[in-house]
């Protein structure tokens, strides 16, 4: 079938009140539907966000209390963080071993 450029092409269908409507409809729905979840996010992510604020005043409060007995406040920080990343680079080695005992047939995984 030939068919000019310019034609626009057939429709079998044409769009009722009825039709717009419910598209309409179906578009709000999935709108409010969209709204209330980024609403739900965005209120749990808020919440975290305090409940941080109070975990952070919490370790303050405890530092002081080290330091009112004499510790080294800058000294126990330092040991908390090697400590934190001491864990993370146990945890990447131990990932390592496991990968290098696969590939050598020391160990299979189930």
């Amino acid at each position: 079938m030939d068919m000019n450029i310019n034609e626009a092409p057939s429709c079998n269908h044409i769009a009722t009140q009825t039709d717009v409507e419910n598209f309409q409809k179906e578009d709000e729905k999935t709108y409010n539907e969209a709204k209330r979840k980024i609403k739900a996010y965005i209120d749990r992510i808020e919440n975290l966000e305090q409940n941080k604020r109070y975990i952070n005043t919490d370790i303050k409060y405890v530092y002081d209390e080290l330091a009112n007995e004499g510790y080294d406040k800058q000294a126990v920080k330092r040991l908390v963080v090697k400590r934190q990343k001491d864990q993370q680079l146990e945890r990447i080695i131990e990932d390592n071993m496991h990968q290098y005992e696969l590939a050598l047939g020391m160990i299979y995984d189930a």
